[in-house]
């Protein structure tokens, strides 16, 4: 398993070595544009209250409870199929309409944990602030990041539809209620890639770099871009394997701006490291950029960095959760998707790492055999149903 998992990862690196290279060498002779895609037309999102309409919906037990159907499944036994029900789901509606489930569920701790302590228990520690996303009205946006700056709360980033801030769970009830805010969601940071042994590239020779080295094409003056998760042991390979001089823009996991100081980015893993070697290999006289984004405003602001220094070939090598329908839209700024695509609108070649995360998704053109609007999984499932085996 260990060697399979090696020579994913090489093949991996020479793919994204291939595409930089062949990236350089269209710049480094003549930039090829690349047109932007239409804008589609995106659906609004659903408003929610205003802090002043809202009213206190009480404890949750008093909400009413929306019951689903039983959920069938199939049971195997003996690999003989019988059809059964599950229980039924049971929705009770959050608390807090605003705040995703995991903020429900810190604010109610929080809460519980300040009751404990003003009755005479408990620790007097309060709980981190945690990074959370605030999707605004435009016209509200001011409004909601001075309330949080008042507050005391670190703004991370800001565009504009959302502000990503570091708030206190205490505070999150209060700032979600604000007039203009939509939703507020608990930022889930990029699946970060890591390199558990030593790659030693062999890309020059695989990819006939060399020949495009002998005939000049070795990147010289091109700017280009590594967005990765990690890049430990960077500075010891500066000056052999890597070049001597390097622009970083490093971002932390806590309230803090991100900072030019390339230990900084030395940090979660060396899958940055390895691609950057990687690159180097293959386009050696490059002026390389690189950054360590947490979130996705982190994203849109080291492509906004990047693209502001010149730089012309992005290479991506992280994983971001579900974003939108599925069709490379979304409705909201911040979406990874728009950043890309605005990269692309500034003649950006973007090259993307793949095929990660083949295994965990579904793959499938849309299918209706009934025609009853919902997709069949199979030709009598529409429930991408799983089996359970006794025994």
């Amino acid at each position: 398993m260990s060697s399979l998992i090696f020579s994913l990862r090489k093949h991996w690196l020479a793919l994204s070595a291939t595409a930089v290279l062949v990236a350089v060498v269209l710049t480094a002779g003549t930039l090829v544009a690349a047109n932007a895609r239409p804008e589609p037309e995106l659906p609004m999102p659903v408003q929610q209250q205003s802090v002043a309409d809202a009213t206190d919906p009480g404890p949750a037990a008093d909400l009413p409870i929306a019951v689903v159907p039983p959920e069938r499944i199939l049971l195997q036994p003996d690999n003989q199929q019988v059809e059964t029900d599950l229980p039924p789901i049971v929705k009770v509606p959050p608390k807090y309409p605003n705040l995703d489930s995991n903020l429900n569920r810190l604010v109610e701790e929080a809460s519980s944990a300040q009751q404990t302590l003003s009755e005479g228990g408990g620790s007097s520690e309060t709980a981190d602030p945690v990074l959370v996303t605030f999707y605004v009205e435009a016209d509200h946006l001011g409004d909601v990041r001075q309330y949080l700056e008042d507050n005391g709360i670190f703004v991370r980033n800001v565009g504009e539809d959302y502000i990503e801030a570091h708030v206190p769970p205490l505070m999150l009830q209060a700032a979600s209620e604000l007039p203009g805010v939509l939703r507020v969601d608990t930022v889930i940071p990029p699946r970060r890639l890591q390199s558990q042994t030593r790659v030693i590239s062999q890309g020059v020779g695989l990819h006939g770099a060399d020949a495009w080295h002998s005939a000049g094409y070795r990147g010289n003056g091109v700017k280009v871009g590594v967005i990765d998760g990690g890049f430990e042991g960077f500075r010891q390979l500066m000056g052999s394997e890597l070049p001597s001089n390097v622009t970083a823009r490093c971002y932390f996991e806590g309230p803090r701006q991100p900072t030019s100081r390339l230990a900084n980015c030395e940090v979660d893993g060396d899958h940055g490291t390895a691609v950057a070697q990687t690159l180097i290999d293959v386009a050696p006289d490059v002026d390389l950029y690189i950054a360590n984004p947490h979130s996705w405003g982190d994203l849109k602001n080291a492509v906004d960095w990047m693209t502001g220094q010149g730089v012309r070939v992005i290479n991506v090598s992280v994983g971001y959760v579900y974003d939108g329908p599925g069709d490379g839209t979304y409705y909201s700024s911040n979406s990874p998707l728009r950043t890309i695509d605005e990269a692309v609108a500034q003649d950006i070649t973007w090259i993307n790492a793949a095929g990660n995360s083949a295994g965990r998704v579904w793959y499938g053109r849309f299918s209706d055999h009934n025609r009853d609007g919902v997709h069949n999984f199979a030709p009598n499932d529409v429930g991408n149903t799983f089996i359970l085996r006794e025994g």
